[in-house]
């Protein structure tokens, strides 16, 4: 056989050899939740395996954020077991314990064999709390909404080819999620900007009036109350209207998913409806 032939069967068998390879790989997906993730409220991220081949000990290991943790729902095929837990110095510093945040969750899945098929695998994961603290765990740190999480997945594998061989296989895959404080606490948030720009339009406009009923009365509790007055008994009726127009738009603007990610935003958002108010509409409704 000439060299040139030889070369070139030799090459066919390479590409042969890299297209079953190609062809065997599985294929994962992770399937997220349509809207935001807030805080407090549990979710689910699924993990869909596609395979031409037969795949044998597939594992697939999570990696979320900090405070976060993650828990296999097992199904029919799927195993589960914890990962290993660093350890730390005890409170004495006599002794080391494994950390406690997820401590006794399997966030581990194991698939013993899948045939030629696909699988969702899903995953439940459970946020910080309403406060930005962690669920579980003896760790108390405020996770902020500032920035998207990131949610990450290694997976392990082995093909396992009709000849009898096998090859082990490797992936990793990563998804960002943007992450908000509740819907409750944006409402309650957005309410107390809606009042607060209630607060700064009404002293703003009618300062002439103010300022001449503060001068009426001597001392500081006086003043407040009259102050407070002013504000929320001979001009009840337009604040409670602001109020119910501000939640009124809260909600609708928090109908596909929330406009803000934390309370202090929402605390603006309401301060620019409070004065941004439409004082036509609100006399009329008066």
């Amino acid at each position: 056989m000439s060299t040139p032939l030889r070369t070139v069967i030799i090459l066919a068998l390479m590409l042969l050899s890299a297209t079953a390879s190609v062809i065997a790989a599985p294929s994962f997906e992770i399937i997220a939740p349509d809207k935001e993730i807030e805080k407090s409220h549990t979710f689910q991220l699924l993990v869909k395996v596609t395979t031409d081949a037969k795949l044998s000990a597939m594992s697939i290991a999570p990696i979320y954020p900090q405070g976060f943790c993650m828990e296999v729902v097992l199904i029919p095929g799927v195993t589960a077991t914890e990962h290993a837990k660093p350890e730390r110095l005890s409170a004495d510093t006599t002794a080391t314990h494994p950390v406690a945040e997820c401590t006794g969750i399997r966030d581990i899945a194991h698939v013993a064999v899948l045939d030629k098929n696909s699988m969702i695998i899903p995953f439940t994961v459970y946020p910080p709390d309403s406060n930005g603290m962690p669920e579980t765990g003896d760790k108390r740190s405020y996770y902020s909404t500032r920035d998207k999480k990131t949610f990450a997945f290694n997976y392990a594998y082995r093909i396992e080819h009709d000849d009898g061989s096998s090859t082990d296989g490797h992936a990793s895959q990563e998804i960002r999620l943007r992450y908000t404080t509740t819907i409750g606490y944006y409402l309650l948030a957005g309410l107390f900007g809606v009042f607060l720009g209630y607060t700064v339009k009404v002293t703003t406009r009618d300062r002439q009036e103010i300022g001449a009923a503060m001068t009426e009365v001597r001392g500081f509790f006086p003043r407040l109350r009259r102050f407070a007055g002013l504000l929320l008994i001979e001009r009840l009726p337009m604040l409670l209207t602001l109020l119910v127009i501000g939640f009124a738009v809260l909600i609708s603007m928090a109908q596909e998913s929330l406009p803000v990610a934390s309370w202090h935003q929402a605390v603006a958002l309401g301060i620019g409806l409070g004065i941004l108010g439409d004082e036509k509409l609100i006399a009329a409704i008066k």
